[in-house]
């Protein structure tokens, strides 16, 4: 996706205000368009080399591209827009993939299968054919699922996807941008290289048309771009959705035959009101749920404190085991504004369990972000990691099980 909003062959600044509709682009007049709840879907929809504004609604599963005689059904709440041209026309193509059946369905061309649910869809054109590919990221283990190629691990759980053609060979490369260090990865390059930092949103794109990716991050508690070896500036406000990102919607499923990757979407404002979750997962093979979590959140705006009680039940007899909790505070796309890890007295893990008959256990936390990541929050992401040494199960026999859970995703439409 180029972000070239005015043809002359370079991507241009560009945000989109939930609040309002309203599109801020570089050099050019406001203009509103779409309404909160939106998601902006910016694309070439009539082949003018020019990116349009354009919105998807989920709750009508609709397009809205200006000059279109009217909206275009496709995709229903849930599904991830992603608009690209797949066939090489030279237009967008309006585009889903639905996480809970990892399917893609590119209107009026094809439907298939790449990826599984929890994967984040990051369609490119890795072959250099002109053509957009499927392609998936996993964050669980790292790998890129690109169609037609071998699978590559790049990157690990935490960071986030920003493929682009970092060394100008017209194929679009795989890379990962790490919050917590700030650093780039990307393949041929002989070093990470450091920009930006935990709460920025990555927004790589040809910011002077010499056809290669550029590195660069959008400050939201400023509105400030930062462009590596260019120029620094403020466009758009705190709350604005830059419109020069990709939609990477983080998505996961209930439950399976091992500890997964568990989601649980409360509709709340963000508000001081409690909003109460709670998730269950499996043992190994074991049908039932094997541990149980319960959380009730806080969130206060004006402060940014975000205060929550987790329970932790263990359906079963357990030996023992232990874990930590972190907090992530993502946007609407997905992309982590400010993360922590969940500190009582001073240490973490913080959770532990000995002995039969099991483990039952409430920890309160409390902590505070920078209250601009809450203004541009979407949800907040609670994150249980457990010590897969130390989860020892006891029923019929001792029996070691796996592995790390993301325990409850609480999505806050504020």
């Amino acid at each position: 996706m180029k972000f070239d909003y005015n043809g002359d062959g370079r991507a241009d600044l560009a945000t989109w205000r939930p609040s309002n509709g309203n599109w801020y682009i570089a050099g050019q007049s406001v203009t509103q368009w779409g309404t909160a709840g939106d998601v902006p879907v910016p694309g070439d929809y009539n082949a003018d080399n020019r990116t349009d504004i354009a919105v998807w609604r989920p709750s009508e599963g609709k397009w809205y591209v200006p000059g279109q005689a009217a909206a275009t059904q496709w995709g229903a709440v849930g599904d991830v827009p992603v608009p690209a041209d797949y066939n090489g026309d030279g237009r967008t193509d309006i585009a889903v993939w639905r996480a809970s059946e990892a399917k893609w369905y590119v209107k009026d061309q094809f439907t298939t299968v790449l990826g599984a649910p929890g994967d984040v869809p990051m369609p490119g054109d890795y072959n250099g054919d002109g053509r957009a590919d499927l392609a998936t990221w996993r964050p669980s283990n790292g790998n890129w699922y690109i169609a037609g190629q071998s699978v590559t691990q790049w990157g690990t759980a935490g960071d986030v996807p920003v493929p682009g053609d970092y060394n100008a060979d017209n194929r679009t490369d795989i890379a990962v941008w790490r919050p917590s260090e700030g650093k780039w990865y990307v393949p041929g390059q002989a070093a990470a290289t450091q920009w930006g930092a935990v709460g920025d949103v990555p927004v790589p794109a040809d910011y002077n048309g010499d056809g290669r990716t550029d590195i660069a991050v959008w400050r939201a508690s400023e509105a400030k771009w930062y462009v590596k070896d260019q120029f620094t500036t403020v466009l758009g406000a705190p709350g604005d959705a830059p419109a020069v990102a990709r939609s990477a919607v983080l998505t996961g499923s209930l439950g399976g035959p091992q500890l997964n990757t568990s989601k649980l979407a409360i509709t709340s404002c963000m508000t001081n009101a409690p909003m109460p979750g709670s998730t269950a997962a499996h043992l190994n093979n074991d049908p039932r749920p094997g541990l149980r979590m319960d959380t009730n959140v806080t969130v206060d705006r004006a402060t940014g404190t975000v205060t929550g009680s987790t329970r932790i039940q263990s359906l079963y007899q357990l030996e023992g085991f232990t874990g930590s909790v972190s907090v992530i505070i993502r946007d609407a796309c997905g992309l982590p504004l400010a993360q922590t890890n969940v500190v009582t007295g001073g240490v973490n893990p913080i959770v532990s369990c000995a002995l039969p008959p099991g483990c039952d256990r409430t920890l309160p936390w409390s902590q505070t972000f920078p209250v601009a990541a809450l203004d541009h929050a979407s949800n907040i992401e609670i994150v249980h990691n457990w010590n897969p040494q130390s989860i020892i199960a006891l029923y019929n026999r001792y029996e070691p099980y796996i592995t790390k859970i993301v325990a409850i995703l609480i999505s806050i439409f504020g």
